[in-house]
């Protein structure tokens, strides 16, 4: 959840952003008897900022452009 919040604060002043989605995660959210879990929030997390505030990738892919 906090990589949400940095990355659309980086982006806003045009800073390029990359977040490694399988570096991070999400809790479980409640409102009030429903429960969602942390990995679809995540999932949810991820697809908004990939493409439009980051570029979302796997720290599989950076490895295999850094090695």
């Amino acid at each position: 959840m906090c990589i949400d919040s940095t990355t659309r604060a980086a982006h806003e002043p045009g800073f390029r952003n990359t977040v490694v989605a399988d570096s991070c995660t999400a809790p479980n959210l409640r409102r009030g008897v429903t429960v969602v879990q942390g990995a679809s929030v995540h999932v949810a997390s991820m697809a908004e900022l990939d493409g439009s505030f980051a570029t979302v990738t796997t720290s599989r892919a950076v490895t295999a452009t850094t090695a």
